[in-house]
């Protein structure tokens, strides 16, 4: 263990650590900085990315032999200076990972820059080190900020995880500033949501332990309908939908012709299906769609925001019902000139079944908060909500979503048009037979095929052998097709399995197109 001053250089990534060989001999693949605190208590160490430049070099690229090279965003997580050039940090070599770091189990990160599904692909591509500040990174080009929000383990306990094939991770667009992780260290000794007080009680210093900030960040939908493959009767669904919502003439025109029941603009509406098939996707395709068509027709302004349903709860008693209020408050400031948009995913954590047994009161008071709000939508606000499991949802609040659309797996046209994205611009990309990467993606979803296959398998595999001087022809006969069958899908399986007993106990009334499916694939795997 060497103690090293630092330079300090902000074009660096915040993974990586530069320093000379004087300091590392033997150029391991990471390495570890330790506060110089004067107790183990106080001390913390954080594990990066190691670059070891020889002693020549690293004086030629102004870096003296005794010092390293570090983004000052890492400051933050020990909590030291960027202004003090006495600053310095032990430095020790790390030969491997899995022995020094814990494997990231969950994460939910905020991302600016790129794109999450692009940040996803990095962070697994790189095997990537996450740490409890403003990461910065240079991802397609593009320079990059993220932060974790929250983590599992958490990083309260840790000043680093790591990313894995298996790690869950959910990306959001956003300011990584203003998205702190609430109620963990941010490594300046400050924190966000609840905490001890002196005499070990709990205290709070605003929104509890929820992530969500208030008043909410307004947002872009950041693409419409042709980024959607498949589910042409959805998109024509909806379109029929926002058409009515923009046309006063055609309300009028149906009115006349049938009554007003035809022509009841149906403001609600509820994705559900398995995970990993898009809902979010085209919930925020819908936003895009209705904001430039409403804008166009109306001349008016469209809000769009978008909730994760489980950081608007918080264990104190009555503030979840609070931010309930204050979100539908908000949405209905944001459409007095013009509309608004919102969409909650995971909304059945908001409208829990109140006649289940194992619903507690203080879900039932969040139900009952969210339906009062529901009462009050006006024609100038489009409230989606997706779920997973339709089936928990009161069934008051889904009687109040005038709209329910099921988003199944996707068939083998579709699951052809997701291959198509994801290689768009390879080469040999004429030469790929995305017919049948789509028979063989049978069962597979979307976030399958871009995440696990094409994203950690294939890429994983493309990177070494590019590294080796031998690089992979995407082309090839059955190279596509064999690195697809190495694998199996698991999440349609999963969720069928899950949903079995529900089926059994004939727990889907009103879900007739979700029943059908689960029926099916129990039959197949006979």
């Amino acid at each position: 263990m060497e103690n090293a001053n630092i330079v300090w250089r902000p074009q660096l990534p915040t993974s990586r650590v530069v320093a000379g060989t004087s300091l590392l001999h033997d150029s391991p693949p990471y390495l570890a900085l330790s506060d110089t605190a004067d107790t183990v208590e106080r001390s913390r160490t954080a594990v990066f990315e190691a670059e070891v430049v020889e002693n020549r070099k690293a004086l030629l690229r102004d870096l003296p032999p005794d010092k390293i090279r570090v983004n000052p965003n890492v400051a933050e997580l020990f909590g030291i200076s960027t202004n003090d050039p006495n600053t310095s940090l032990s430095v020790s070599p790390i030969n491997s990972l899995e022995s020094t770091v814990p494997a990231c189990r969950a994460a939910t990160i905020v991302v600016e820059g790129v794109t999450p599904e692009a940040l996803r692909r990095y962070l697994r591509r790189e095997d990537g080190l996450l740490h409890p500040i403003t990461e910065t990174a240079t991802i397609d080009g593009q320079e990059v900020r993220f932060r974790v929000t929250d983590s599992v383990p958490s990083m309260r306990d840790h000043a680093t995880i790591r990313v894995t094939e298996q790690t869950d991770l959910e990306i959001t667009q956003g300011s990584p500033e203003q998205r702190t992780e609430s109620g963990r260290s941010r490594g300046d000794g400050s924190s966000g949501g609840s905490r001890s007080g002196g005499d070990g009680s709990e205290t709070s210093d605003g929104d509890g332990d929820g992530d969500e900030e208030y008043p909410l960040d307004a947002k872009v939908p950041g693409h419409g309908f042709d980024a959607v493959a498949g589910f042409d009767d959805i998109k024509q669904r909806i379109l029929s939908r926002i058409a009515l919502a923009a046309d006063e003439d055609l309300v009028d025109e149906l009115t006349d012709k049938y009554n007003e029941n035809f022509a009841t603009r149906g403001n609600t509406m509820l994705l559900y299906g398995p995970p990993g098939c898009g809902k979010t996707f085209l919930a925020e395709a819908i936003a895009k769609e209705f904001k430039s068509r409403m804008e166009q027709a109306t001349q008016k302004h469209v809000t769009y925001f978008d909730v994760k349903a489980t950081r608007v709860l918080s264990k104190y008693k009555g503030e979840s019902e609070e931010r309930v209020e204050r979100i539908f408050q908000q949405v209905r400031e944001a459409a007095s000139d013009g509309y608004s948009v919102i969409f909650f995913d995971e909304v059945e954590t908001l409208v829990a079944d109140r006649a289940a047994d194992d619903v507690q009161s203080h879900q039932k008071s969040v139900t009952n908060q969210f339906l009062r709000e529901m009462n009050e939508i006006t024609d100038d606000v489009l409230l989606m909500g997706a779920t997973n499991m339709p089936f928990s949802i009161d069934s008051a609040a889904a009687r109040r979503f005038h709209s329910k659309i099921f988003v199944p797996h996707p068939g083998q046209e579709v699951m052809s048009e997701v291959w198509r994205k994801e290689l768009e611009g390879v080469e040999g990309f004429d030469r790929i037979d995305f017919d049948e990467l789509g028979r063989l993606s049978k069962n597979y979803t979307p976030a399958e095929i871009s995440d696990r296959v094409v994203g950690s398998e294939i890429q994983s595999d493309v990177l070494q052998q590019y590294i080796r001087d031998d690089p992979v022809d995407l082309a090839a006969d059955g190279y596509l097709q064999g690195k697809l069958q190495a694998t199996s899908p698991r999440t349609v399986d999963e969720y069928v399995e899950k949903l079995k007993p529900h089926v059994l106990r004939n727990e889907m009334e009103g879900y007739d197109e979700l029943e059908s499916y689960i029926k099916e694939h129990l039959q197949d795997g006979e």
